[in-house]
């Protein structure tokens, strides 16, 4: 059985790298097969989702919290958590079954947007996704005995153990296949985990990817873009028309382009970009401005709204 993980940014966080190292665990050695999404913002109201889990009889969304003592709090006001002592000690920090709930709303948008994109996608009565998913405060590694916090039919408040559980137990799950969650982690951005030193795809796979990919790129930036007049660049000691600049690429493999706001520089790369994918290349367009220190993380952004691939995967299959 297969664990597949997707995610907006690779988690860094060392609790919740180390649940889903154990989640993917625990989910092969009992056959269960798998997607998570991991570590992505919502397009609705841009809340942060540590964890959706998707098996074939369950779908669950996690709010993941690590906390080593007992803990006491309600659906709202912040929670506490009790020191040895017996006292009480407040935990500074968002109430968990409120950023739950906020999170499952935000998820219930996303999937009805998407419904409203593409007719062809089942939609539960009246819209109400968050009816179609199960929403879980997780507290990693153990919820402590004595521990008093809130659970029903909106948020539960579980440990580990109880959550895997739960999980792997037939619960709440809209009636979408494969194609559909494909189509949401597509909406979503987000891009397959990778891991180092895998093995190539087969030939017809990896060119379905990569076609797929060309695709979605050439039907996002095609129609937005008016058509490409010819402009003068000034190369060392020649001019040349701007429509060159494909053959230029072709031949050094690079080139920086440089000029005032507003001379065209983004529609010339543009128009560059689609031709270039025309020809089999797989065209990748970055915003510099989006950069964080990580080359990686910024191509993988760049991707993930055309490919559940990351732009190595594309690069290296192609």
């Amino acid at each position: 059985m297969t664990v597949e993980i997707f995610w907006g940014e690779e988690p860094r966080v060392r609790s919740e790298v180390q649940f889903l190292d154990q989640l993917k665990a625990d989910l092969s050695s009992r056959g269960t097969a798998a997607t998570i999404l991991v570590n992505f913002f919502t397009n609705s109201s841009s809340r942060q989702i540590d964890f959706l889990v998707v098996t074939e009889s369950h779908a669950c969304h996690v709010e993941l919290k690590n906390y080593t003592d007992p803990l006491v709090g309600r659906t709202n006001g912040l929670w506490s958590s009790r020191r040895p002592d017996g006292s009480l000690e407040v935990i500074d920090r968002p109430n968990p079954y409120v950023q739950a709930l906020e999170c499952k709303y935000a998820l219930n948008d996303d999937m009805h947007s998407l419904t409203t994109q593409d007719g062809s996608i089942p939609t539960p009565p009246k819209g109400k996704f968050y009816t179609q998913f199960d929403s879980v405060v997780c507290i990693f590694p153990r919820l402590e005995d004595g521990s008093q916090v809130p659970s029903d039919f909106k948020v539960q408040t579980r440990g580990y153990a109880d959550f895997l559980t739960f999980l792997t137990t037939r619960g709440a799950h809209p009636p979408w296949n494969r194609d559909h969650w494909e189509a949401f982690i597509l909406m979503l951005g987000l891009t397959t985990a990778t891991t180092k030193g895998r093995r190539k795809l087969a030939a017809n796979i990896a060119q379905m990817m990569v076609s797929s990919y060309s695709r979605h790129f050439k039907e996002f930036y095609s129609p937005r873009l008016h058509e490409l007049v010819p402009l003068p660049l000034d190369i060392g000691p020649s001019l040349v028309s701007s429509t060159q600049l494909v053959n230029i690429l072709q031949e050094e493999r690079h080139a920086q382009v440089i000029g005032p706001s507003g001379c065209g520089k983004s529609h010339l790369a543009k128009h560059t970009a689609l031709t270039l994918s025309d020809a089999g290349c797989v065209a990748i367009l970055v915003e510099a401005g989006m950069y964080e220190g990580r080359l990686s993380t910024l191509l993988n952004r760049s991707v993930g709204r055309f490919s559940i691939n990351s732009a190595d995967e594309l690069l290296m299959e192609k």
